[in-house]
């Protein structure tokens, strides 16, 4: 690879202003490896009250070249639509800019971060505690499905 920059999926400075009618923008890359159809990273829009709301990809990863994923992650030629970035604000109040403390936007899957676990319910996590402690036997209808699982009982 000697074209680094071809690998990156930027989606340039975005600018929303509240107050000035409901705006929203939509976040979208170059292409991926300067091919294909520019890759959707996400919106942003500020609500009445203004609250920055963002939402991230679609949850879509491709080749650009056809190749095939042969790994969880990593693989040569592929990207997704994960993402991140900084986010400042100017705040102004009666004509006096106030100090806003930037921050920094992570979309990415559920088990991104180290020590995270993906979303779930708290009735699944504490079962799953008790599953792996011993002291609730396993679903009797084998590995568990949203099909199964709750169609099938003991008796």
């Amino acid at each position: 690879m000697t074209d680094r920059k071809a690998l990156i999926l930027d989606a340039d400075q975005q600018d929303i202003h509240v107050g000035h009618g409901k705006q929203s923008r939509e976040m979208k890359a170059g292409r991926f490896m300067h091919q294909g159809e520019p890759v959707y990273l996400g919106r942003m829009w500020c609500e009445d009250d203004g609250r920055l709301l963002v939402t991230g990809g679609l949850g879509k990863s491709a080749s650009y070249d056809g190749t095939k994923a042969i790994t969880f992650g990593n693989n040569e030629g592929w990207h997704d639509d994960v993402s991140d970035g900084p986010v400042t604000a100017t705040v102004k109040l009666n004509g006096a800019e106030l100090p806003v403390t930037p921050s920094w936007l992570v979309v990415g899957p559920p088990n991104y971060g180290p020590q995270r676990k993906s979303v779930r319910t708290m009735w699944d996590l504490m079962r799953d505690v008790a599953i792996k402690a011993g002291t609730l036997p396993t679903s009797p209808c084998g590995r568990p499905s949203p099909t199964t699982s709750i169609r099938c009982s003991n008796g």
